[in-house]
């Protein structure tokens, strides 16, 4: 894939420091999306990793999701298409569009599960966690404890529900999900 080049300061020592960056990522960048490595850049001179944020394209067969892109310069036709703002939606975004899962019902879900819980006083929020056992999973932060939903409720609010699908790039977030979803 291609990549640029690009000087930044690093934050501890303020030393300047070449970072490569990957214009497009895929399939095969996904445990590097995930584990954020794909980001970390170390310092040639203090020698301390640095967490260096750009603007990325993830694309594969079926998706397509940018990160923080001021402008969208593709458009894609029979391809969902997502933007997202921050490293830890664009992993949470991928995750669930490689399961084959349709994101608008993962949030949702995630909102019902969150109204349902007895201590929601030490949840910030819920971050889609993958399939496991037929259960889809979720991380609670900022506690890390695990939740989760058989499958088959997943499947019972798609028969029973209206989603919008858009030919453009769309923020699907605990918000804006209702734009695009009616339960039936």
């Amino acid at each position: 894939m291609a990549q640029i080049k690009e000087d930044i300061k690093c934050p501890s020592c303020n030393n300047k420091m070449r970072v490569k960056r990957k214009l497009i990522l895929s399939d095969e960048d996904l445990p590097n999306l995930v584990n954020k490595s794909i980001f970390i850049n170390k310092c040639n001179k203090c020698n301390k990793q640095v967490l260096v944020e750009y603007p990325v394209e993830f694309e594969n067969d079926n998706f397509s999701i940018y990160y923080d892109v001021k402008e969208i310069k593709h458009k894609y036709k029979n391809k969902i298409c997502r933007v997202v703002y921050t490293i830890d939606d664009l992993k949470e975004k991928v995750m669930i569009l490689n399961d084959k899962l349709n994101d608008i019902v993962i949030e949702y879900i995630k909102h019902y599960i969150i109204s349902s819980l007895d201590n929601k006083n030490d949840l910030d929020e819920l971050r889609y966690n993958g399939i496991q056992d037929k259960t889809i999973t979720f991380t609670v932060l900022p506690t890390n404890d695990i939740v989760g939903i058989p499958l088959n409720i997943y499947d019972n609010v798609i028969t029973h529900s209206k989603i919008k699908n858009k030919k453009k790039y769309l923020l699907i977030d605990e918000q804006t999900y209702k734009d695009y979803f009616k339960l039936k």
